[in-house]
């Protein structure tokens, strides 16, 4: 007779005994348990989206460690699909959520391959898989580094893969980084600053006799709605957010942020472990240059680009001393004068920059 079966006859028999007065809590938690632990065996291995889905869900929230290996089985099975093309099954994708739900909630090591297949369909817990592969996942997250969609993604694998002292990590950045110059041609000068707002993480829908699920994010905002768990430390910290409820509607990838703010950074850091502190690095710039004349204003804008792109020229001396990459630097004019009845004079650029925009402001 098998184990479980035999602790439900004698607590069956306990509880029928002419004896009883009262059921023994004790023994009744016992017997709920373990029926819950063979519902949850079986359901998972069902294979039955909804079921599998309350497998997980039981097996989540009982902590039952014992059905590890049919989660860590169903992770191997799947195989995820691009969301906007065909062959998709929602339901399939349902379970899968509650599956990753349970492992992340466990905290149960996935096989590198696992993970990584998970990006297209599971971006955010398919990185908090990784995140704890060790060495192991240095493979996948270098490839997720160069396909990665969302800014806070890409931002948490670059984390990552900086503890991981890959050796061409800083050629990667700097390959990519654009330094971008931002001019604005003013009668009066004036401050400027941008406000950063904390992410809303909301989910409204749900899905009729399903279990709540844990939905997961990526963010580098420290201000939210929700808890926040540290995913990726570094200048620019990535955090995961946890959403329970109802909604099997999963977030997407996040695109705010912007990646030559953080290549910048990244690279900063890398330059200040080598002595070099004093070199001014950033993704983006904005300049006022206050109209006093044509000839002030050509001298200080050939003075602000010139300073750009030796700044940029140091740092591919200092990062790639053989390497081909030339640095470039994209800029946007604004003219924000109140008086624009003296035209500004055509500029004429170095090479290694570039004008990307030029706004003239309406004739006054």
């Amino acid at each position: 007779m098998p184990r479980t079966t035999y602790i439900l006859a004698i607590v069956l028999l306990q509880l029928t005994s002419a004896n009883a007065q009262e059921p023994d809590p004790s023994l009744l938690m016992m017997a709920e348990g373990q029926a819950r632990t063979v519902r949850a065996r079986d359901w998972l291995a069902s294979r039955e989206p909804r079921k599998v889905a309350w497998g997980a869900w039981i097996a989540r929230l009982e902590r039952q460690t014992a059905q590890v290996p049919s989660l860590l089985e169903l992770v191997r099975e799947y195989q995820p699909t691009d969301l906007t093309g065909g062959g998709w099954s929602r339901d399939q994708h349902d379970a899968m959520l509650q599956v990753l739900d349970a492992l992340i909630e466990l905290r149960v090591a996935v096989a590198p391959q696992d993970a990584r297949k998970l990006y297209p369909e599971f971006p955010a817990a398919s990185i908090i898989l990784l995140s704890s592969t060790g060495d192991l996942g240095t493979t996948a997250l270098s490839e997720i580094f160069d396909i990665a969609k969302g800014n806070a993604t890409w931002l948490a694998v670059a984390n990552l893969l900086r503890d991981k002292a890959r050796s061409d990590f800083y050629e990667r950045l700097f390959n990519k980084f654009i330094a971008h110059l931002q001019i604005e041609v003013v009668t009066i000068p004036r401050s400027l600053h941008l406000l950063d707002s904390p992410n809303s993480f909301t989910r409204l829908d749900s899905k009729l006799n399903w279990p709540p699920v844990g939905l997961y994010a990526l963010t580098e905002w420290h201000r939210t709605d929700q808890p926040l768990v540290l995913l990726a430390s570094g200048s620019t910290p990535v955090y995961y957010v946890r959403v329970e409820g109802n909604s099997y509607d999963d977030f997407e990838e996040s695109l705010s942020g912007d990646r030559d703010t953080y290549r910048a950074r990244f690279l900063k850091a890398r330059l200040e472990e080598m002595g070099y502190h004093n070199l001014l690095i950033e993704g983006h710039r904005l300049v006022e240059i206050q109209w006093v004349g044509a000839l002030a204003y050509e001298a200080e804008l050939r003075t602000t680009i010139g300073q750009r792109l030796e700044t940029l020229a140091v740092m591919r001396k200092l990062l790639l001393p053989r390497g081909p990459t030339q640095p470039k630097l994209e800029i946007i004019l604004r003219d924000r004068r109140t008086d624009t009845r003296v035209p500004l004079p055509a500029p004429t650029l170095p090479e290694g920059a570039e004008f990307v925009e030029i706004f003239h402001a309406p004739r006054m």
